[in-house]
């Protein structure tokens, strides 16, 4: 490996940097692809929450989930813990006796894993403090909150006098044994520090690498939407100083000296080593082709003998690397000397599985179908866990028009863990499909879409959904043709407060009938598309005509209408939770895949894209899933996603809105891409869990 100058520039103020954000599709009405009690202040999505629902506080308390005893079977073979972050192609071991040679120098190693989500990963989230993502700053969270647990817990941290903007990193402080301990949430040790969450298979213990040659064990404590990881000993022993200041926690960590960068090409890619006089702390993020690389550590590499971008300030290095298109980060530490090495490979993703909490475990590896490689990343749930309740979740409490970030609509509901949800219009950023919480019908299906409903009993119907609805006047009847959606049709549409409190017009010349309790109580006509809005009566509905200029006389103010609804198949109408996005993908174990049946277009069945999913094994369990583009390629197709998801055991199961609306959120961050390609979605899936 030879050496490799840089280029330093000094700078006294940080480097502007726009935020830039993916701009993926949404499932449109063409189809095409897009995406404890705890009083922690924490953005459609799975979302997983612990203790009373936020926001919820309308909905009665629901009865603990029950279900049928389940054998605890894992369909898919993971490494052991010992096996450490890397792949079968190269251990640790191996690269740190390559790296020796080269140095002449022995060598132990420690881990980072690898970079995802513009963060270091053996799946830990690793966003530098240097640029904030727009989803960063979104959300105001509660300064300090105390929680049921009796710990403190905030979001102001200070890193050797930097602020940290952010919201995806928390501190706790409770007492233990008479002594105040310290935590930091495990996305914090990952992105702040840079070291590697390793697997587990308890939740509150928590084993890391970071410069060292032999794994340490933290203990874990699960409060609200975060896991904390207890720092207080492990930070002593490093020379570190914690301060907690009122809401704040001032963390004071030694600086050290970058003494040389030097450069490789392996056959997967470059190859990035860093020589530092001690360890350091580091943040890695992924803007579009370059990863950032900040470090609390001084320069000492020579100035302007490279085009390698290096800006040096005081004790604060950044550099920029560029990343070859496929590619991403793998990043893991080794130790005599403290070395931090940067693969850019295709296959970035390691292998783990981490109980994350009770209920609750998150893992990732590569699945294969035939030749082609895929980064799954999923959250596997145990529905016996007491207390375990999904719900669908919007990202506007007021109605249903608006998209978020989905780490913003996590936030939002402190919730600490999600996926993304089903279709929506990203111009009019209106829900595209059923989502009904309650039972109360936030959006109605459209086109007979795979959906899935369920209830706190453990009773799941994974199906094709259509909402029929119906009114009356006298002898005549109308069929209604959808129910609060941004679905376009020609007929009558019906909108009810859910919805919001007003209806702007979706096309032109749109007639309203208002209706108050089951009586007409006023025709309003609307001009041209997105002109006119309608108010939404509380105590009744709002019914829209679409190019039906008849229902005008039909309808007169002061006529009577009688309402009728049900749902096929029927066996939806007892479920109180439904989301949809579809196509529906298997059912008892069968792939029954047929995306022109449910109205998708020829290009969004053909399309290779990041793609989400949901579903249940034949035990029970149920899997959250993202997977993103395949080595050397793009994600995988519909039929290649029925396929993997058949492949993880699921026996039921339903595909999610997709591409750049593909997101897996864990603790508050984004763990399966990089947070600036995560574009805004609608609908949300909920899942929230007592803690014991």
């Amino acid at each position: 490996m030879a050496g490799i100058g840089v280029k330093t520039v000094q700078s006294k103020q940080a480097r502007s940097r726009s935020n830039r954000r993916g701009r993926g599709r949404s499932g449109q009405q063409s189809g095409s692809t897009g995406s404890g009690r705890w009083w922690l202040g924490v953005g459609g999505a799975i979302v997983l929450g612990w203790g009373a629902m936020p926001g919820l506080a309308q909905t009665a308390p629901q009865p603990r989930m029950q279900a049928a005893s389940l054998k605890s079977v894992a369909p898919i073979a993971l490494p052991s813990a010992a096996s450490g972050p890397m792949d079968s192609e190269s251990t640790n071991s191996e690269l740190a006796a390559e790296l020796a040679k080269e140095s002449g120098k022995s060598a132990n190693f420690g881990s980072m894993g690898s970079v995802s989500n513009g963060s270091v990963s053996n799946g830990s989230e690793f966003t530098g403090s240097v640029s904030l993502s727009e989803a960063d700053s979104l959300l105001p969270l509660s300064v300090i909150a105390q929680v049921a647990a009796g710990a403190e817990t905030s979001t102001q941290i200070t890193v050797n006098g930097r602020s940290i903007p952010n919201s995806w990193a928390s501190w706790a402080r409770w007492s233990e044994n008479g002594q105040t301990r310290i935590g930091l949430s495990d996305g914090a040790i990952a992105q702040l520090v840079g070291a590697d969450l390793l697997d587990t298979n308890a939740p509150d213990r928590q084993p890391i690498q970071w410069f060292s040659p032999m794994p340490v064990t933290l203990a874990a404590r699960q409060v609200g939407a975060f896991r904390y990881l207890d720092i207080t000993d492990w930070a002593r022993d490093r020379g570190w100083q914690l301060r907690p200041n009122g809401s704040t926690l001032d963390i004071t960590a030694a600086v050290s000296t970058l003494r040389t960068l030097r450069q490789g090409n392996q056959a997967w890619g470059p190859r990035y080593v860093l020589d530092f006089d001690r360890p350091t702390a580091v943040q890695l993020e992924e803007d579009g082709s370059t990863l950032i690389v900040a470090l609390d550590a001084r320069s000492a590499l020579p100035p302007n003998s490279s085009t390698l971008e290096i800006t040096a300030a005081g004790n604060r290095t950044i550099i920029r690397i560029p990343v070859p298109s496929g590619s991403r980060p793998r990043a893991f530490t080794l130790v005599q000397p403290d070395r931090l090495v940067i693969d850019l490979r295709p296959d970035w993703l390691p292998s783990r599985s981490i109980a994350w909490a009770n209920g609750l475990t998150w893992r990732q590896q590569y699945l294969s179908l035939g030749s082609a490689r895929f980064p799954v990343q999923w959250l596997e749930l145990n529905p016996r866990q007491p207390g375990l309740r999904l719900r669908p979740l919007p990202p506007n409490a007021a109605g249903q028009t608006g998209i978020a970030p989905l780490v913003q609509t996590i936030r939002q509901w402190e919730a600490p863990a999600g996926i993304n949800g089903g279709y929506f219009n990203r111009n009019t950023q209106l829900p595209l499909g059923a989502l009904r919480r309650d039972g109360r019908w936030l959006s109605g299906p459209i086109l007979g879409r795979g959906a899935v409903g369920w209830n706190d009993a453990g009773q799941f119907l994974f199906d094709r959904l259509q909402l029929r609805e119906q009114i009356s006047a006298g002898s005549q009847n109308w069929t209604l043709t959808t129910l609060n959606s941004g679905y376009i049709q020609g007929g009558i549409a019906r909108y009810t407060s859910d919805w919001g409190s007003s209806y702007k017009t979706l096309s032109d010349g749109e007639l309203g009938i208002l209706v108050q309790g089951d009586r007409v109580a006023q025709q309003l006509t609307g001009g041209p598309a997105g002109s006119s809005n309608f108010p939404i009566p509380a105590n009744g509905y709002l019914l829209v005509a679409r190019s039906l200029s008849s229902v005008a006389a039909a309808l007169p103010v002061g006529t009577t209408l009688r309402l009728q609804s049900s749902s096929t198949p029927s066996g939806f109408d007892g479920l109180p939770q439904i989301i949809a996005a579809g196509p529906l993908m298997l059912q008892n174990g069968q792939i029954v895949l047929d995306a022109k049946r449910e109205g998708f277009s020829d290009s969004f069945i053909v399309e290779l894209a990041a793609r989400s999913g949901f579903g249940q094994t034949a035990d029970g369990r149920l899997l959250v899933v993202a997977v993103q583009n395949r080595v050397g390629g793009r994600g995988p197709s519909l039929s290649e996603m029925a396929q993997l998801m058949r492949q993880m055991g699921i026996v039921n199961g339903v595909n999610l809105d997709g591409g750049s609306s593909t997101t897996l959120v864990v603790g508050g961050r984004i763990v399966d891409r990089p947070s600036r390609s995560a574009a805004r979605v609608h609908g949300a899936l909920g899942i929230f869990l007592n803690s014991p």
